[in-house]
């Protein structure tokens, strides 16, 4: 079903025999379309070895969109996805499909709605394992050809993203991964560039809010992830209740396999003035609410200042500050030797002053336990 609104095309060069086509700017505005598949899509692995490289030269200098609205339902397979967009912007650099490489000026998205949901399959699809869409000779392909796709700036602003799926359990008053609601999402960023799994962006900014409470204020950083190093250049993140600011780098043999060789990799980073907050941690593991006070939750607040540098395996802190609650204090500098494995670890520590008080203990303790904890305690020593 297509209910089209206006649609103004702009072409500068159509020629078959070259095979180059050049769209200076297409225009689309107030229109509205559903689809609804009610089979379960097949591609064999025949289609996918008969698929011939694409040869044309296609360029499109600009997109304009307005009021669209789109929505697309799987049955077979219980997926649905709607669109209802207020207005995008698209400006090319150049598009280069023969060489798997795209390159953006500028994608702005403002006031729009997308949502993904997934119900339980019809037609005898118990599981995502049931159903792949892409043959094994497809995927191949695609591992062996990378695209590359860079953009200059990226404005998002005003924005919702849901996604839900109803086949799980929902868990209330907590970032549900399985039932995200994001309102007012918003993102400032410049020099994207991805290849492969390369990954290179500035963000100036990003804030949304989430369903269970939780909010990103802002959050600006530098990422840059390669195959043999991470970088993340001045992270500084708000939300309602905490502030982190953090600057780390790691090198590792390869991305690809950091899940094996994760001790060979070698990193420093600087915990700078960050406060963490009870409220915020809840929100991603509900069952830390069962362990404190629901006056503490919803005031405590832990203070980091830290420094460290070596591997997994050899941990030098150069210095960890930690202040939290009421009156609890932790200034201490070493190294932990042995990482991941328990039975290997040995640590070295220089515990400058731990300072503690009967009502940051209190909390913590059982009351079985029938202990009689003094006013307060000081510590230091190695």
């Amino acid at each position: 079903d297509l209910s089209l609104g206006k649609l103004a095309i702009s072409i500068s060069e159509f020629d078959l025999d070259q095979m180059k086509i050049v769209v200076d700017e297409i225009n689309l505005s107030d229109t509205r379309t559903t689809v609804i598949q009610t089979k379960q899509p097949e591609v064999t692995e025949e289609v996918a070895e008969e698929k011939q490289p694409f040869n044309y030269d296609i360029g499109v200098a600009e997109i304009n969109l307005k009021n669209i609205h789109g929505s697309f339902t799987q049955q077979a397979l219980g997926q649905s996805i709607r669109l209802d967009l207020e207005r995008s912007v698209l400006e090319t650099e150049k598009i280069d499909l023969k060489q798997n490489r795209i390159d953006l000026k500028s994608f702005l998205l403002h006031n729009s709605f997308l949502s993904v949901q997934q119900r339980a399959p019809q037609g005898g699809i118990t599981s995502e394992k049931d159903y792949d869409p892409e043959p094994v000779a497809e995927k191949t392909a695609e591992e062996s050809t990378p695209w590359t796709i860079a953009l200059q700036e990226l404005d998002l602003a005003g924005n919702s993203i849901q996604f839900y799926d109803f086949t799980k359990p929902h868990t209330r008053h907590a970032v549900d991964f399985d039932h995200l609601w994001l309102t007012g999402f918003e993102l400032d960023a410049e020099d994207l560039l991805m290849q492969g799994s390369n990954l290179k962006v500035n963000v100036n900014n990003l804030a949304f809010s989430e369903r269970s409470g939780f909010a990103i204020r802002t959050m600006s950083a530098g990422i840059d992830v390669s195959e043999k190093k991470a970088d993340l250049n001045k992270l500084l993140l708000t939300t309602s209740n905490s502030r982190i600011e953090i600057d780390a780098h790691a090198t590792f043999p390869s991305l690809k396999d950091l899940g094996k060789t994760y001790r060979q990799a070698s990193f420093n980073a600087k915990i700078n003035n960050t406060t963490l907050s009870l409220r915020d941690a809840v929100y991603f593991n509900p069952a830390l609410a069962d362990s404190f006070p629901v006056a503490m939750i919803n005031s405590g607040k832990i203070i980091v200042d830290a420094g460290f540098h070596g591997s997994v395996g050899n941990l030098n802190i150069s210095h960890l500050l930690l202040k939290g609650f009421s009156e609890t204090y932790i200034k201490a500098s070493g190294r932990i030797r042995g990482l991941p494995e328990p039975a290997n670890i040995h640590m070295n520590l220089v515990l400058d002053k731990f300072y503690t008080t009967e009502n940051d203990l209190s909390p913590f303790l059982p009351d079985s336990l029938n202990l009689d904890i003094p006013d307060w305690v000081s510590l230091a020593g190695t």
